[in-house]
């Protein structure tokens, strides 16, 4: 056949190989390189090589992507079958690399009509959408009630507020009930920590984080867990309290502070003060209190650094000996209110975290109690579904025959369990297991520098853990695989272009934006267009 030359759209290698059907493809793609583009693209080569349609599962971040997807795919299928022969000629050939004969321009002038036919069209979704109709068609393997309710953001946080309410009225209440006494004690703690909007902030972090949460959960098997494993790591007795600390602290090595402060007190002006203020502690009942405060405060400054000067250069000459029970009784205290400040993040960490379970375990009861799922639940549920369970097994074998292709768009905002559920898809066509012998493939396209949605669970440093997965798994298969960088940008001038790869050539600016931290360069499409870039100097302030 003759060659082709590219396509008027920008399609070049790089894009044939991103879209090639037969192989699996990971994409790192730079912005306004054509990543969606390459995706629509493949999806209409798979469909030109004879892919079902409704095998083919396209999976993506937003439903805005997807509409926006299936809006470009659905009007490209829809120009091939108006196209003169031509024109249907040079697009494909361009896509394709290869001038296509008569019969394959006849298929893809059909391939409008098979979309359309499709039964629930072409499968271009969220993965929360996908989760929520293989929960519906598997609701008693899955542990959910059949006719679930899906609860949207909005929803969930109302839900999540109502709850959270609930919870701290138990807490403020005067109840005698042990458990709600409990959260009673762990408000107290937090309330007088920090002021109302921290402990608002810090209790939304936890409902926002909730997924994370219930792994950590997990990892340190319950609440028990997690709070043991906190006073590990703060060298913090299992059952040590502040109270017991500030015990330690009152327990003053009185004959030899007395004595010191005797000796204080026949020194300068600032020595007599202090003295004053050792000898009102030494004579306090007891130091615990109150006066344990104002005792520390002869040693440490306010911020919990040791003084400098304890007591005069020529007092403490001629005194060596209550110079010395200083030096020592200021090293005890030191390591003591560090020991306190330690007890008291874990009580405080404890607390929170009491009052989050609470929280949590009430959404969890308010949602079962009304038949409703939130996404999190989706994906949670669907994973335990996939990978655990006497069930799992034969829910994959039911799922073998419908999927034979999977695309993921926005991989870098792909969260950890959300690649589980798409890598125990994946996995059962690449076992060599599978119902159906045909050519089945993985597509992943992304770009971990532009990752935006970590606090939704999303991990950069995931995208390419999952690329050296799936490599892995294809070539064990006996597959091909193909890793294809997309640095061409369609969108930008020479100039911006490399304006920004000299910024990012600093090890400073590079650093966070990559796992590796290597960065592909930026090729410009526009290469005779131009462009200017002008830096202006940062606007200071003046100090006066």
């Amino acid at each position: 056949m003759t060659a082709a030359p590219k396509a008027a759209h920008g399609t070049d290698d790089a894009q044939r190989r991103a879209s090639h059907p037969r192989a699996s493809v990971w994409v790192s793609a730079n912005a306004g390189s054509g990543k969606t583009h390459a995706l629509i693209t493949r999806v209409a080569r798979l469909l030109l090589t004879g892919s079902d349609p409704h095998r083919i599962l396209c999976l993506t971040f937003t439903k805005a992507a997807a509409a926006e997807m299936s809006a470009r795919l659905y009007k490209r299928l829809g120009n091939w079958a108006l196209m003169s022969d031509d024109a249907l000629r040079d697009e494909i050939a361009g896509i394709e690399g290869q001038v296509p004969d008569a019969t394959r321009l006849t298929a893809a002038r059909k391939l409008f009509a098979r979309a359309i036919e499709t039964p629930g069209g072409l499968k271009i979704q969220t993965i929360h959408a996908f989760c929520e109709r293989l929960l519906g068609r598997f609701p008693l393997e899955a542990g959910v009630p059949p006719h679930f309710e899906i609860l949207d953001e909005r929803a969930a946080q109302d839900l999540m507020d109502e709850v959270r309410d609930a919870v701290l009225r138990r807490a403020a209440s005067d109840t005698k009930v042990e458990a709600d006494a409990e959260l009673g004690q762990a408000l107290a703690r937090i309330v007088a920590r920090v002021d109302e909007l921290t402990f608002d902030k810090l209790l939304r972090e936890i409902t926002a984080q909730r997924g994370n949460f219930a792994k950590l959960m997990d990892r340190f098997g319950g609440f028990e867990g997690i709070c043991a494993a906190i006073r590990v790591a703060l060298c913090v007795g299992e059952r040590e309290t502040a109270d017991d600390v500030r015990a330690e602290i009152a327990a003053i090595p009185e004959p030899a502070m007395k004595a010191a402060a005797d000796v204080l007190a026949n020194g300068t002006k600032t020595d007599a003060a202090r003295a004053a203020l050792l000898h009102a502690c030494l004579a306090a009942p007891d130091p615990r209190l109150g006066d344990i405060d104002a005792y520390v405060s002869v040693f440490l400054t306010q911020k919990n650094e040791p003084r400098k000067t304890l007591i005069t250069k020529k007092l403490g000459e001629d005194n060596p000996v209550a110079a010395a029970a200083f030096e020592e009784e200021q090293a005890r205290i030191l390591r003591l209110t560090g020991h306190l400040r330690a007890v008291g993040v874990a009580e405080a960490s404890e607390a929170i975290m009491a009052l989050g379970v609470a929280i949590l375990d009430a959404f969890a009861s308010a949602k079962r109690a009304r038949a409703l799922l939130d996404y999190d639940d989706l994906i949670a549920k669907t994973r335990s579904l996939l990978m655990t369970g006497e069930m799992a097994p034969w829910v994959l074998y039911k799922l073998d025959g419908g999927i034979d292709h999977i695309l993921v768009d926005e991989a870098q905002d792909t969260s950890p369990e959300q690649w589980d559920v798409i890598a125990r898809l994946a996995d059962e066509f690449l076992s060599g297991q599978g119902a159906r012998d045909v050519v089945r493939t993985i597509f992943a396209v992304g770009d971990e520098k532009q990752s935006i949605f970590s606090f939704q669970g999303a991990d950069p440093a995931h995208f390419n853990e999952m690329k050296r997965y799936f490599e892995k798994r294809v070539k064990a298969a006996g597959q091909d695989w193909d890793y294809v960088p997309l640095t061409r940008s369609f969108r930008s001038v020479p100039e911006v272009l490399g304006a920004v790869d000299r910024l990012f050539e600093m090890e400073a600016a590079r650093t966070g934006l990559t796992a590796s931290g290597e960065l592909d360069p930026h090729i410009a499409h526009r290469a005779l267009d131009t462009g200017l870039v002008e830096l202006w100097e940062l606007e200071v302030p003046d100090e006066g």
